[in-house]
């Protein structure tokens, strides 16, 4: 899902974005190749987490969906090239290889909508 486009000058790594809209009972998902996903929040849990991914601090947003939706689990995260270099001492979990990358306005909305139940 997330897809590397190019390196910065840096090294970190630019995945390719997703488009995110927040909808009253679904996030509407549209991946960087046009493809759209709706992902119904009916009984879905949710939790927010710091990570790691190309060492560089994330905000981790896993959905856990209700049976019967498709996918158990969808993992949404900010860019990793628009994070702080992550040290070692911090010791964060690692942000899965597949999570949706989106902006992190998007990813705020999307956060915020789900804590108010």
């Amino acid at each position: 899902m997330a897809r590397l486009a190019r390196r910065h000058g840096d090294g970190a790594l630019r995945p390719a974005r997703a488009f995110l809209e927040v909808a009253s009972d679904a996030l509407l998902i549209t991946f960087p190749d046009g493809r759209p996903w709706r992902v119904p929040l009916a009984g879905a849990k949710s939790r927010v987490r710091d990570a790691e991914l190309a060492q560089r601090f994330v905000r981790h947003l896993r959905i856990e969906l209700a049976a019967g939706a498709g996918a158990a689990v969808v993992d949404v995260i900010t860019p990793p090239d628009k994070g702080a270099i992550a040290p070692r001492a911090a010791r964060l979990p690692p942000a899965p290889r597949h999570a949706i990358v989106v902006e992190p306005l998007a990813w705020e909305a999307a956060t915020a909508w789900l804590a108010s139940g």
